[in-house]
């Protein structure tokens, strides 16, 4: 089971806060992402394999902030999915041309 950490922020704490979750040892993250979510808005996510203490992650997030403002962190347990599956059908028809 993968459980994931999401936190939104301005731009440039967002990318401290990405670099720090991807730099840490404990907990150390399976994976992390950064989505512009526009009006300058950016979603940082974690992905762990274990479920990350709750205030570890803010004690790391609030030190990588920088005192800059960000929203609440959430942490949830995702569903297993085929997610190469769900992402491909979500993407339109792909239109190629003419192959010679």
């Amino acid at each position: 089971m993968i459980h994931q950490a999401t936190i939104e922020a301005q731009a440039l704490p967002a990318e401290r806060i990405a670099r720090a979750l991807d730099e840490a040892l404990d907990p150390a993250p399976v994976a992390v992402g950064l989505f512009d979510r526009g009006e300058g808005r950016f979603e940082v996510f974690a992905h762990y394999e274990e479920p990350p203490r709750h205030d570890a992650l803010r004690a790391l997030i609030a030190q990588a902030a920088g005192g800059d403002g960000h929203g609440p962190l959430r942490i949830e347990e995702l569903a297993p999915e085929d997610w190469v599956t769900l992402s491909q059908g979500k993407r339109g028809k792909v239109e190629a041309g003419r192959f010679v």
